[in-house]
């Protein structure tokens, strides 16, 4: 079956917006903390 295969695929890439999110977010937590 195909649908495993695009099941990794999309789990991978939603780990990997995840964690972009979380860099983004605890960044922003910086910026805020020095204003």
């Amino acid at each position: 079956m195909q649908t495993n295969g695009f099941m990794n695929v999309a789990k991978s890439s939603y780990d990997h917006a995840r964690l972009r999110i979380n860099h983004l977010m605890s960044t922003l937590a910086d910026i805020e903390g020095i204003n």
